[in-house]
């Protein structure tokens, strides 16, 4: 009897332990945020949430983002970057945030290793240009361009432990070729804090993936095109990708790149359409897409060869034929 009763008991604790389980705790699952920032959009895949973490979760990435915006943004009047441009002096020191102090030294750092293909502070060349503000119709002058490039030039910039100091009045900077990366990589940061270190991070096409391989599409280099061009698997890893089909101007019939050469002043000329870049972080990814762009194939690929953890692949138009060049083991990421 006794038996029969301990039994009965035995089985009644595990049929309730199953009853917890599947009934009473919510289950965790995979889960998608998206929004609007940056200009652009994002989005955020969450493996093994609990849904009644979402709405926490989602709050949190919305205050990242804004914080990134409030410090970042050109398009903000009262932002750290626009009083900066707009009201900063000579010589005059301004304490950085210590997101903005991050990201500077960041630039300043490419800055140096690409022998100024990148630059942050081509914001006026870009207005000179038509890509920020008033639209125009004919190419500025040889003196305009000249005039403006005065004052363009990371050198035009003294970063002196938390204060970032410019040494011409009219330097203005633009973010606009890193900002995303970082935004990235501190949403990435933020779940792994909170425990969740299988995600998937996305602001406008930078990418992050975590915790599994993730398999993540480089566009066709076609405008507005949705194909597909290659599918590489990544783990732990970041990828970003500059292209110069979907953002130009037209001028006297002929489309001008938004992707510059800030050492002439001008849109960037020459065959690449497309250069995607994977590294251990995605503002890595995305400071160094441009610059690839700018420096052109040979160059480019000398750079990333000599780097560590870090891969890229141009895609070129030669004689109307999309055409490929990886680094050395770029290849390591392709499914065939």
């Amino acid at each position: 009897m006794r038996k029969k009763n301990f039994s009965f008991y035995l089985i009644f604790i595990i049929l309730a332990l199953w009853f917890l389980v599947f009934l009473v705790i919510p289950n965790r699952t995979e889960i998608s945020i998206d929004g609007q920032t940056m200009g652009t959009t994002y989005e955020v895949k969450i493996h093994g949430i609990y849904p009644k973490k979402i709405d926490l979760i989602s709050s949190d990435i919305d205050s990242i983002l804004l914080s990134i915006n409030q410090s970042m943004s050109t398009y903000i009047a009262d932002s750290e970057i626009s009083f900066i441009n707009n009201q900063l002096t000579s010589f005059t020191p301004f304490e950085m945030s210590k997101d903005f102090k991050y990201v500077l030294n960041k630039s300043l750092e490419y800055y140096i290793n690409t022998e100024g293909a990148f630059d942050v502070t081509i914001k006026p060349l870009l207005r000179l240009w038509g890509f920020r503000g008033q639209e125009i119709t004919k190419l500025p002058s040889i003196k305009k361009v000249k005039e403006v490039l005065k004052y363009v030039g990371s050198d035009n910039i003294i970063s002196n432990g938390n204060n970032f100091i410019k040494k011409h009045s009219n330097l203005e900077l633009d973010f606009g070729a890193i900002a995303k990366g970082y935004g990235v990589d501190k949403i990435s940061n933020y779940l792994d804090s909170k425990g969740y270190t299988n995600h998937y991070v996305e602001i406008g096409g930078e990418i992050t993936c975590r915790g599994k391989d993730w398999n993540i599409q480089i566009a066709y280099p076609e405008y507005l095109s949705n194909k597909g061009y290659k599918i590489v698997v990544l783990n732990d890893k970041s990828i970003a990708t500059s292209g110069t089909y979907n953002q130009f101007v037209e001028i006297d019939q002929y489309e001008y790149s938004h992707i510059f050469d800030p050492r002439l002043g001008k849109p960037s000329k020459n065959q690449i359409i497309s250069v995607s870049v994977i590294s251990d972080k995605c503002i890595d990814s995305d400071a160094l897409a441009t610059s690839l762009k700018v420096m052109g194939k040979d160059k480019g690929l000398e750079l990333v060869n000599r780097l560590n953890n870090v891969e890229c692949l141009f895609i070129l138009k030669e004689d109307g034929v999309l055409k490929d060049y990886s680094s050395n083991n770029f290849s390591d990421f392709l499914i065939d």
